[in-house]
This record gives structure tokens, C-alpha cells and sequence, in this order.
């Protein structure tokens, strides 16, 4: 579980939204851990797509800020998460048929 700065823990998609304000994308340092969320909604205009090429990626808004943070991070384990699958053999994500 996320819990925000503040030590609460009662609305862990409050907790989340406050490591980045108006944003999908976010970093939270715990211990010897950061964790690094990033969005794949096909919607979001800093984001990537589940179907962006790795060069977009990193190019993109998003991408910047994840290269960043991971770059600068001193932690020990470093572990980013990613809101949709990267893969599946689910139609919905590009397999299956």
C-alpha cells in the first residue's frame, strides 16, 4: 500500500495523486526501495500507449520524468510499475485471435 506523505492511508488513490499532483506518473522512496508508476492509458497526453514504441516512450513527457527520477534515484532497488499489462494473451491488448 501507498501511503502519503502525510502517513495516511485511508484513501490510497488520494495517497497516490498527492506523489504527483494532476499527473499519472509518480515515484515514491520507501526504505532501500523506490517504486516508479507509470501510465499507459492510450488517453493520457504525457503518457505512452500499451503500443508506443520504446523510442516514443522516452521521448514523451512521461518518459522524461521516468528516466529522471530513475537516473537520480539513489535507491538500492529501484522497481517500475506500469499501469496495464505490457503483455497479454487477452484480445483487448493485442493477442489472442
Amino acid at each position: 500500500m501507498i501511503v502519503a506523505d502525510n502517513g495516511s492511508s485511508d484513501d490510497p488513490t488520494a495517497a497516490v495523486a498527492a506523489l504527483n499532483p494532476g499527473k499519472y506518473y509518480w515515484s515514491k522512496k520507501l526504505g532501500h526501495m523506490e517504486f516508479f508508476g507509470a501510465s499507459n492509458f492510450t488517453d493520457d497526453p504525457d503518457g505512452f500507449a500499451y503500443n508506443t514504441t520504446p523510442e516514443a516512450s522516452q521521448v514523451s513527457t512521461q518518459g522524461k520524468y521516468l528516466l529522471q527520477k530513475i537516473n537520480d534515484s539513489d535507491a538500492a532497488w529501484k522497481i517500475p510499475m506500469i499501469h496495464y499489462a505490457t503483455y497479454s494473451s487477452s484480445g483487448a491488448f493485442g493477442g489472442g485471435n
